[in-house]
């Protein structure tokens, strides 16, 4: 029986820890009869659970056979190459001959992607070496320096053909590739690395490739000759 505090009135000792006494044992009696409900609740579920589980229907062989090759239908399976991986490499070695690792030249090259703003514009990149010295924005002529995370954005010559080939090994979903007929450069790449993955595909179109070459050996040749020039006093 719980205690009633508005019927006391200047409680003694005794009585108020009676009373507390008899609050912890309503508590006590509260909680005992919520576990009760509980448990049954959770028993209940689970013989209905367990029913419904032995009336569930068998899966036949046959799409045990398919969930066997394909892996769990909920999760995106990557299907083979779109594209001859085979052919591919034969043409990306072929190409790569006659480029003959051109180390020293100028050209335009453009990405398209699921990019925004200026990501997508030309670019005008200088080679020499083999390495990039210079890139520009062909729309605005502004230079972006070596700083900038767009600098080292877009790829040589020679990084194109390794995209390729890693595109061909990997092999990715996907691959287009175009070559110039003469000099053997991609003239176009693109590529889809995953078909369960959306907006990652990429693609590079390279024009108007200019051979460098002789005028960074003509200027090599002309540092040379003055470095031999006698000193005239």
């Amino acid at each position: 029986m719980c205690v009633d505090s508005r019927s006391m009135s200047y409680p003694s000792t005794h009585q108020m820890i009676a009373f507390i006494a008899s609050l912890a044992l309503c508590a006590s009696a509260a909680h005992e009869e919520q576990s009760t409900h509980i448990m049954h609740d959770h028993r209940h579920h689970r013989h209905r659970s367990r029913g419904r589980h032995l009336r569930r229907r068998r899966p036949s062989p046959k799409a045990d056979e398919d969930n066997e090759e394909t892996g769990n239908q909920d999760i995106c399976v990557i299907p083979k190459p779109r594209f001859n991986t085979t052919e591919a490499l034969s043409e990306l070695e072929s190409n790569r001959l006659k480029f003959d690792n051109l180390q020293n030249y100028d050209m335009r090259i453009q990405r398209s992607c699921f990019c925004y703003g200026d990501a997508i514009d030309p670019y005008l990149l200088s080679v020499r070496n083999g390495v990039t010295v210079s890139v520009a924005n062909e729309q605005t002529g502004k230079a972006v320096s070596p700083e900038d995370y767009r600098y080292n954005n877009f790829p040589t010559i020679i990084d194109l053909f390794q995209i390729v080939e890693t595109a061909c090994t990997t092999p990715y979903a996907n691959l287009y590739v175009t070559y110039d007929t003469d000099m053997g450069y991609p003239e176009s790449v693109g590529y889809d690395v995953n078909e369960c993955i959306a907006d990652e595909e990429n693609s590079y179109m390279v024009t108007d490739l200019v051979d460098m070459t002789p005028l960074v050996v003509d200027a090599s040749n002309l540092r040379a000759r003055r470095r031999r020039r006698p000193h005239q006093g």
